[in-house]
């Protein structure tokens, strides 16, 4: 008698090792004929549970069934080997938490790529495990290459999140201004300059202090948006002007100057406008360009106008 059959003979009638010889033949299976097309309890094929791992080692994953946006709430993120989305890939809705390495889904160390494949998710990175050490904040829809961040090979834990466009203005929360023609450009202090009179400008989110405003109540439906990267300056109309094109400025803050008044005007697409209602004049990016660099400027306040309206995200 062959040693297999011993051993099957030994097992027969045993439940535990039923068990054990049932996951052996599966395995076996699977590592040999990785082409059958087994089927999952779902109906879905077997191999989309199967991810490809480095060295040509295959490793099963705990994901989500789907990576298709168009079915999940609020999108979906694609987490993936290579910084061109080649390689193991595993897919999260929100909210999800991976808090240390065994919840990743993926081996310790070994992402390069994010794809966040909807509008209104946040993907925070974790240098260590229990959301210690450096992070890096995605925010926007598209693909990052972890490579460009610093961030190559270095995720150990991690989050993914609904956010909500949400128009309620804390009183002196400091806040990221996003252009809403956009999903990257942001209200920006010009090469972060705390100089008075530094210009305003659009550029691409980079978590600095240039584009982080302090949003504070200055009486009546009236707020100072405060630079955070120049303390006690506030976004200003140039010159006190009231003209079409007047350039927008950081100045120190001065009650008695109306221009550093904004009025916030909510839209029903959950985006806001800023109105300076003593001249009229909104701020506004030229022509609605969402090209870095563009420099914003005041003009005629419209409620429809694209080139007007924002989004506020709470830091």
């Amino acid at each position: 008698m062959s040693l297999g059959a011993q051993i099957l003979q030994r097992w027969e009638g045993n439940e535990m090792g039923k068990r054990i010889c049932a996951l052996l033949v599966l395995l076996l299976v699977i590592g040999l004929f990785p082409g059958i097309p087994a089927e999952a309890a779902d109906g879905s094929s077997l191999k989309n549970w199967i991810v490809p791992w480095k060295n040509g080692v295959t490793a099963t994953m705990t994901q989500d069934k789907q990576c298709n946006p168009s079915q999940q709430p609020c999108g979906a993120v694609r987490f993936t080997e290579h910084h061109d989305a080649g390689g193991w890939s595993v897919c999260r809705n929100p909210p999800f938490e991976a808090r240390t390495v065994g919840a990743m889904g993926f081996a310790n160390d070994q992402l390069s790529c994010v794809e966040i494949l909807e509008d209104n998710i946040k993907v925070t990175l974790y240098e260590h495990d229990q959301f210690n050490g450096r992070s890096l904040t995605l925010r926007c829809k598209g693909r990052y290459n972890l490579g460009n961040y610093n961030f190559n090979d270095l995720c150990s834990s991690y989050k993914v999140i609904c956010t909500t466009q949400s128009v309620n203005i804390e009183n002196c929360a400091v806040y990221y201004i996003r252009f809403a023609g956009s999903c990257n450009l942001m209200v920006d202090l010009k090469y972060g300059n705390k100089a008075s009179g530094t210009q305003i400008w659009a550029y691409g989110y980079n978590q600095t202090t240039a584009q982080q405003w302090r949003i504070c109540s200055v009486g009546g439906d009236l707020y100072r948006i405060e630079s955070v990267c120049a303390p006690g300056k506030v976004i200003d109309l140039q010159c006190s002007g009231s003209a079409n094109g007047t350039r927008l400025q950081i100045w120190p803050y001065c009650p008695a100057y109306n221009t550093m008044k904004w009025r916030i005007d909510k839209h029903s697409n959950g985006t806001v406008s800023f109105v300076n209602p003593y001249s009229g004049l909104a701020i506004d990016l030229p022509w609605g360009l969402a090209q870095q660099e563009n420099v914003f400027h005041g003009w005629t306040y419209d409620p429809n106008n694209p080139a007007q309206q924002f989004v506020l995200i709470k830091k």
